[in-house]
């Protein structure tokens, strides 16, 4: 439930568990991340230095070497391969060991069947990955949308653990 900001007593409060509170930690562990986010993602498209060859290979190769690439990206081959062998094939909740049809409909209409890929290829790549859920015009169907870890960040009420 969204609250209005005429509905806060100070919307300028900062104490401990207020909304700005919360705003400012979360925003800071995002901004905390960024540098080792970016750079994951260029050692995923093959963008890094091989420092163990590095003074050797450009003596005997030039920059040649460093035009081409030459080379295997493993950290791209790996997250690939695993990648795809993760899929969903239904979604239970609680300890029920049957699975829970209006979810699974859910999920099938919103196309997270395919859309999981990306959620997986972004946790295998940064440790983690968010979907939020969102209200949408259709009642009967909420949006989902799927959140960077660049972008976003959450924070577990330590009692649902």
């Amino acid at each position: 439930m969204a609250l209005a900001l005429a509905e806060l007593e100070d919307p300028l409060d900062e104490s401990a568990g207020s909304p700005l509170w919360w705003v400012r930690r979360l925003h800071g562990r995002i901004l905390a991340r960024r540098i080792g986010l970016r750079k994951v993602k260029r050692y995923y498209k093959g963008n890094f230095e091989w420092r163990y060859a590095d003074r050797k290979l450009r003596k005997v190769f030039g920059h040649v070497f460093y035009e081409t690439r030459f080379g295997v990206n493993w950290m791209k081959l790996i997250v690939s391969g695993v990648q795809e062998r993760m899929q969903i094939d239904g979604i239970r909740i609680g300890n029920k060991p049957e699975g829970d049809d209006d979810a699974w409909t859910l999920w099938q209409t919103a196309n997270l069947d395919a859309r999981s890929a990306k959620v997986h290829q972004i946790a295998l790549l940064y440790g983690c990955s968010y979907v939020t859920v969102w209200p949408s015009d259709d009642p009967d169907q909420p949006d989902f949308k799927i959140d960077h870890p660049a972008f976003a960040a959450v924070e577990m009420d330590p009692d649902d653990e």
